[in-house]
């Protein structure tokens, strides 16, 4: 239970420190099914081209069960997973975009915690004409508790409150910096 904690854990922190510790557990053979499933979740929050490069350092260690047809089918899962969190974070800057799918790539980093989608939020934020997605990506960094970019969040939240015009965005902006406090 600890490991598997510790992959959430990481998942939800996303620091590149951990990026070792989660390319190992996500290739090693003898890695339980319950942890994998949370290193393998987590790949998404790492930058992708440090996490192949950790997985690479791994190869050798590991070549006895990872073939090179099942490493590269691994670091394409890394690679398409980043790159497709990316797309959907992009709806948020479409004003022409599903409106469903636009809720969604805000709501589903409340457990994500993805630090790539909140230079998306701080946009949608700044410049979104409906309020329903201001307010969510608002409450949405609150989420960040355990996040390394907590420090960051906090500032930028401060600074918004400043400008942002709205009192319930405001309100919202409010309450994510004592969440994250």
């Amino acid at each position: 239970i600890t490991q598997r904690m510790a992959m959430i854990t990481a998942g939800k922190n996303g620091s590149p420190e951990l990026i070792p510790y989660v390319a190992d557990a996500y290739m090693n053979p003898t890695t339980s099914q319950r942890v994998y499933f949370q290193a393998a979740g987590a790949l998404d929050v790492f930058d992708p081209e440090a996490m192949v490069k950790a997985m690479e350092s791994n190869k050798e260690k590991y070549s006895r069960w990872i073939d090179e047809e099942k490493f590269n089918s691994m670091v394409k899962m890394v690679t398409n997973l980043h790159k497709g969190k990316i797309e959907e974070y992009a709806l948020l800057k479409d004003p022409e975009a599903n409106k469903t799918d636009k809720r969604y790539a805000i709501t589903g980093e409340r457990n994500g915690c993805n630090p790539f989608a909140v230079e998306y939020f701080y946009y949608t934020i700044e410049n979104d004409s409906d309020k329903m997605y201001r307010l969510l990506a608002a409450e949405a960094l609150g989420w960040y508790e355990f996040s390394y970019i907590k420090p960051q969040i906090i500032e930028k939240c401060e600074a918004l409150v400043a400008v942002v015009d709205d009192a319930d965005v405001k309100n919202e902006l409010v309450k994510t910096i004592n969440r994250l406090r």
